[in-house]
């Protein structure tokens, strides 16, 4: 016997150390909730997905200066960009100044003919109309700029290149810098960093905000950061502060359970080897197969607090007085096996979605209720004395008969019908469809983001158009077809604006054309002189003038390269990109009416590779579609559950009360979390999942035909598992990460009806069970 215990104890820690190494050599933790989203089977929905977590705008940061007089947030603003332009971590800071710097408008000056989308008239009543007007504006606050480039650019090309530049939906400026019409300073930066690596963007966040509390001397000024990083470094703050207050406040409050309900540190301290065993296997299993481990999934792991810790408490609780901890378990354990094993073929089901993030979670739950239970089996009773008193209180067991049994055989079915009749009346929705529901940002958080995105015009791309094509060039030209179809959709209403890439640079085809369109030097030289007659110009002033024209005609067009390095990134980038060898244009459009009729717009086109896609819409119908899946795989899941139990216990009659009280549970919590405003998405599916295994393992425990004796010891296992649970999903309930909340409010509702009607149901039914 002391043989075999040494080897049990040496296979046992010998797993353990072997999962340690592999959590210390494969573990890398994440935080990326895409990880919750469906993969998408439409390969142009999920590049563009794939291009916004990925690309050029996530490494956007958008901030807002508020608090302060408007020159004083001004002066903030210029300041915080000069410190972050020079702090080497950003590849640029935009604060409205021009839009462009000095540097950048010497580049582009000469290009201004060739990127203006403006018409190019150079008659003579044209060129003197506009030198009347530099005349109007030298005595205007226009005036200083008017004078720089009044001799090289008397048509004022440059600053309407530079007014198309900003874009029509630009930030007002107000002291030279970009203000919001709520009165907030606005500057975006574009990290050199990868958006989502959340490493360097916390490292980024963090800057910016030391550099603005460096800047605010009086203290008074607030500071606000958003963008898709930023809210990715705030998901995994929430995650990572969750998982630990949720851990250690659960941890706490289950010992103390079981240190009152059994009053021994001995069975204290085994009651968290079957925990701590199934946590560390469950993670080395899970961190192998997958490479990463969401932080979602160990936050998760404390639910194996409520599940995991059950099976010792079986077990202590049914110890008695002349019988081994060895006979104790060989007594309950086809019962114990029974309910572990239809517990893990629930989970079954959560493996089967297409959502990489459950499938983590129900491998981790298998594999950690698996570990669980085989350690109290062989494990456990090692370190118990061979006697034990076992509870230390006996539980009350009301017999079945008269108006009781009446009411344990009808309150259920009261319940049950009830519940199904609210469900089908309601004429609220049962279902979660928005995606961003569950977000783990706080909805303050997420509308400072909609809101700064919307001032700084960098709104999300829910609905859009996409080009393909073999080159850029090509997508380009595409991009300029669809300019005055879509012209003709916003003077009609169907959208609000619209962005493209070729709206900043066109493409070479356009380039050229538009310098073709340039004058001769000769017929320029006519136009202007006349144009100058009875004006205070001299007749040389404009030499500049046409020795830049001249210039345009020879210039070399542009192409999406040459812009890489300059701050026409911010805007291209997002917007013409290359994936796998081909090119992809995005047009982004807003104020979209009517995604149906736009879709049928965009196949009466006829451009080759112009596609329709509504992001949101598109997501949300995966989402309801892999909600149909994962129902019909529960439904799977339960029939499998069905099939093992017959095989455990081999009477329909056990099966049925065993699996009653659980479908009534199911019922009754489903109608609660109705009554209570949540809308059921698959994180509700997943504790449903749990409530299924938990309920069956109460119903097979109270159903089982016992003396009077064991039936008070099972009563009593079975309240300090109920109570433990419900301790731990209470908790859980509080998070404010909608996964675990959905999941902890589910579970908590799910084992308090599951226990109830349980235990009803074995009190109807013990007169046919003994």
């Amino acid at each position: 016997m002391r043989h075999k215990r040494s080897r049990v104890l040496s296979a046992w820690l010998a797993l353990l150390a072997l999962a340690l190494v592999l959590i210390t050599t494969n573990l890398r933790l994440s935080t990326d909730m895409s990880l919750f989203l469906p993969r998408s089977s439409d390969p142009l929905h999920q590049l563009v997905l794939n291009e916004l977590r990925d690309g050029a705008s996530a490494r956007l940061l958008m901030l807002a200066i508020d608090g302060e007089d408007p020159q004083r947030l001004a002066a903030l603003s210029r300041a915080l960009s000069a410190n972050l332009t020079t702090a080497g971590r950003f590849a640029r800071v935009v604060n409205g100044e021009n839009g462009l710097d000095e540097a950048e408008q010497a580049r582009w000056f000469p290009y201004r003919y060739l990127l203006d989308s403006g018409p190019l008239d150079f008659s003579e009543s044209t060129l003197r109309q506009a030198l009347q007007q530099r005349l109007q504006e030298l005595n205007s606050p226009l005036g200083a700029f008017t004078t720089q480039t009044l001799a090289a650019d008397p048509t004022a090309a440059f600053r309407q290149f530079l007014r198309q530049w900003q874009g029509e939906r630009s930030p007002r400026v107000q002291h030279g810098v970009w203000f919001a019409d709520d009165g907030r300073a606005l500057l975006f930066a574009e990290s050199q960093a990868g958006g989502f690596d959340l490493d360097a963007q916390q490292h980024n966040i963090e800057q910016i905000h030391a550099a603005f509390a460096s800047l605010d001397e009086r203290g008074e000024a607030q500071l606000f950061v958003s963008g898709a990083a930023a809210i990715a470094v705030a998901s995994r703050e929430t995650i990572r502060n969750e998982s630990q207050w949720l851990s250690l406040v659960a941890s706490v409050a289950v010992l103390l359970i079981l240190l009152l309900a059994y009053r021994s540190p001995r069975l204290w301290l085994l009651s968290t080897l079957p925990l701590l065993s199934g946590f560390i296997v469950a993670l080395a299993i899970t961190s192998v197969l997958f490479g990463t481990v969401h932080g979602i999934t160990l936050a998760f792991g404390i639910t194996l607090l409520g599940v995991a810790i059950d099976y010792p408490i079986h077990l202590f609780s049914h110890l008695q007085p002349g019988c081994t901890p060895q006979q104790t378990l060989a007594r309950i354990w086809p019962t114990l096996r029974l309910g572990v094993v239809s517990t893990a073929a629930g989970y079954l089901a959560m493996i089967a979605t297409p959502f990489d993030g459950l499938v983590q979670l129900g491998v981790f739950t298998i594999s950690g209720l698996l570990t669980a239970a085989a350690v109290t089996r062989w494990v456990v009773p090692i370190g118990l004395p061979p006697q034990w008193a076992g509870a230390t209180f006996a539980f009350p067991v009301p017999s079945g008969e008269g108006r009781f049994l009446l009411l344990a055989r009808l309150l259920p079915l009261l319940l049950f019908g009830s519940s199904v009749l609210l469900l089908v009346q309601s004429d609220q929705p049962l279902w979660e469809q928005d995606v961003a529901a569950l977000s783990p940002v706080p909805e303050h958080l997420r509308q400072q983001d909609r809101t700064l995105r919307e001032a700084l015009s960098v709104a999300d791309m829910n609905q859009m158009l996409l080009i393909e094509a073999v080159d850029a060039e090509t997508v380009l030209q595409q991009s300029e077809a669809l300019r005055e179809p879509l012209e003709r959709l916003r003077r009609e209403g169907a959208i609000e604006g619209y962005q493209m890439a070729a709206q900043w640079l066109p493409s070479i085809a356009r380039q050229q054309a538009r310098q073709q369109q340039l004058p001769e030097e000769q017929a320029l030289r006519q136009a202007l002189t006349a144009a100058q007659e009875g004006l205070p110009f001299r007749e040389e002033a404009f030499v500049p003038f046409i020795e830049q024209i001249n210039h345009s005609r020879q210039l070399t067009p542009l192409t999406p390269a040459d812009m890489d390095t300059t701050l026409f990134a911010t805007r291209i980038a997002p917007l013409l990109f290359e994936r796998d060898g081909r090119w992809w244009a995005l047009l982004r459009l807003s104020g979209v009416q009517g995604t149906t009729s736009l879709a049928n717009w965009s196949e009466q086109q006829r451009i080759p590779g112009l596609h329709f896609l509504d992001l949101k819409a598109g997501t949300n119908d995966l989402i309801n579609g892999f909600r149909d899946a994962a129902l019909q795989n529960l439904w799977w899941g339960a029939l499998l559950i069905a099939v093992l139990l017959w095989w455990g216990l081999r009477q329909i009659r056990r099966v049925l009360v065993v699996l009653l009280p659980v479908a009534t549970a199911l019922a009754v919590t489903i109608a609660l979390l109705h009554l209570l405003g949540e809308r059921l998405s698959l994180f509700h599916l997943t504790a449903l999942l749990l409530v299924l295994g938990i309920g069956i393992d109460y119903s097979l425990f109270f159903s089982r035909r016992d003396l009077a004796a064991d039936r008070r010891r099972t009563g009593h296992a079975l309240l300090v598992c109920a109570i433990s649970t419900l301790t731990v999903f209470g908790i859980l309930s509080f998070s404010r990460l909608p996964v675990l909340h959905a999941i902890g409010l589910t579970v908590f509702l799910g084992v308090s009806a599951s226990y109830g009607f349980a235990w009803l149901s074995a009190v109807a039914a013990q007169p046919d069970l003994e």
